[in-house]
This record gives structure tokens, sequence and C-alpha cells, in this order.
């Protein structure tokens, strides 16, 4: 994925440059075709940016609908370059059409579609990657840390690439300010280096080095759960879990999956309901309601504690109470 995006940046300046200073020398139909397929890699490259956060943190596969409007554009934009290659006729009346059509598609695209898309997944890659702090970009240390300087190297670009093409008169700042395209593509496939040195761990389950730090993250694991119990908070999701241990997602959800034959949700609240269990026959807590263990617990509510409870022990909580105390 991360080859895919530098790809199709490498397409999108030669669109750009094939359109703009070759339009005399190439043929009409190679011309046509260069330029319709611009847009689509315009659309393309937001979803891929996120994708390659979403990738690097997730064990579950990325959601491919991302990828129907780029691939809608294209098969539009395709029917266009056919067509024109057929229809020499520029009078005719489906041939005005088709051009109507291709030309307000394309316009949308860059108009609208583009800039809503760069916000909404940009917006998508820095919610997986908070809290963002300043100093996460000063000196990036985890994967998130070097993914969240990715996407924020890719948003300036774009804000770069839009003065620089569409509102800035030609100037020596104007001139200037291409050298951050060089600046952007050296540093951030660097930083995509080891993004994907990180993850690549993850691809090699027998190696002893992956070995190791994963019998050291398990170490981590162990101590968080049953040193600090932080099964015991409600809110716990596997990012706040990595989080706390000194790792990410994709790590904590492989551990759990490769070494517990677990999911996430189910390896919590089977910690959740061994706590409940205690505490339902301890006698300090005789004064205390189901709903309230189911709170001391972990559990955000009554019905949800009743039935993860059910499906582990095969009781309800007053059954299994009143089944032990007796």
């Amino acid at each position: 994925m991360e080859l895919a995006f530098y790809f199709l940046w490498f397409l999108l300046f030669a669109c750009l440059i094939v359109s703009a200073d070759y339009n005399e020398i190439l043929i009409e139909p190679i011309i046509y075709t260069v330029s319709l397929m611009f847009f689509v890699i315009l659309t393309l490259l937001p979803p891929v940016l996120y994708h390659i956060v979403f990738s690097s943190l997730e064990v579950k596969p990325f959601d491919k609908r991302s990828y129907y409007l780029p691939a809608t554009l294209f098969i539009v934009n395709t029917f266009c370059v056919i067509y024109f290659g057929v229809q020499k006729d520029e009078e005719n009346f489906t041939y005005e059409v088709v051009e109507n059509v291709m030309t307000y598609v394309n316009y949308i695209t860059i108009l609208f579609i583009f800039p809503i898309t760069t916000v909404y997944f940009s917006y998508l890659s820095f919610k997986k990657l908070k809290p963002i702090k300043f100093s996460r970009f000063i000196k990036p240390k985890s994967t998130e840390d070097f993914l969240l300087v990715f996407v924020l190297l890719y948003d300036l670009y774009i804000v770069i690439w839009v003065f620089q093409n569409y509102i800035l008169p030609d100037s020596l700042f104007k001139s200037f300010l291409k050298g951050y395209y060089l600046f952007y593509f050296v540093f951030s496939y660097w930083i995509l280096y080891k993004v994907f040195k990180k993850s690549n761990l993850l691809n090699i389950d027998e190696n002893s080095d992956f070995q190791f730090d994963l019998e050291e993250l398990n170490n981590k694991l162990e101590k968080a759960i049953l040193e600090d119990k932080v099964f015991l908070n409600p809110k716990l999701t596997v990012k706040l879990l990595a989080t706390q241990i000194d790792s990410n997602e994709k790590y904590m959800s492989y551990l759990i999956n490769k070494k517990y034959d677990k999911n996430f949700s189910n390896f919590i609240n089977e910690h959740r309901i061994e706590f409940a269990k205690k505490i339902l026959v301890d006698k300090d807590y005789n004064q205390y309601t189901i709903e309230a263990i189911g709170g001391l617990s972990g559990f955000n509510s009554k019905s949800g504690f009743n039935t993860f409870f059910k499906k582990y022990t095969g009781l309800t909580p007053s059954q299994y109470k009143k089944e032990k105390v007796l």
C-alpha cells in the first residue's frame, strides 16, 4: 500500500506534466486519457492515505467501499475516452452530451470531491492517531507517531499545492514553495519505511526477534491485567490498552488473537467476569446490588453484565451468588 501511494503521486505529476507541457506533441486521444486519469488519481489519494494508517494499526481488513467513488469516476472517464476515440464527429449531439458530462464530473471532482475526501480521510486518520501532541511531531517514536507526521505532511503538501497552483501569483516565494515537494517525497518515504519496518514484524511469525518482542509484550499485558486491573475501566479500548503498555493496536490485537485465541472484547470481558465472581461471594460486598457489582467489574450496564456473565458461567449473577453462598 505504501508503494501504491507513491506510484499514484508519480502518475499524478506525470499526468500534469504531459497535459501541460506536451499537449502540442502528443496525439489528442493520449492527451484526453492522461488528463482524465489525473482526476481519478486525485480521488484515490485520500482513501489510500487512510488505508495506510488503518492497515498499519488494525488487524481487521480495510473497508473497500472507500474506493467506490474513484472506481466510479474511472468507469465514467474510461467510457468517455473510448467514446471520443470512436466518435469523431464533434457536432454530434451525443458527443456534446458526453463531453459535457465528462467536464462537469471532473470539475465537481477537483472543486468539491477531492477537498471533501481529503478533509474526511485526514480527519479519520487523525482520529485514529489521537491524542495529537506537539511532542509527537518533534520526536516520533511509535508507529502512531510516525503515521501522525506522515498525515500532517500530506495535508501540508495539499495546502501548499493549492496555494502554489491556484492562489499565489508568480513570485520567488511561489518558486520556493516547490522545494517542499522534494522534501515531502524524501521525508515521507523515510517515515513510511519506518512504519513498514515496524509493522512487517507481524508478518514473520517464526522470527526469533519477533517472538521475543511478542513475549515481552505479553509480560506487559499480564502485568496490566493482573496487577493494574485495567479491565475494570468500562471505557477500555484496544487502543487505550496498547497506549498504556507502550504498544499499538495492531500488535495488541495480534497478541490477543494469537496467544489467547480470542478477540479483544471477549478477552477483557472474561477477566471482568472472573473479578465479578470473586466479589459476588465476598462478604464485604454483601450490601452491593448486582448492578453495582457489574459497574465495579467494568461493565457499563446491568443488562450487559447479566448477558456476559450468563454467557461465560451459564448462570445469572444472582443465581451464581445464591449457589455459591449456600
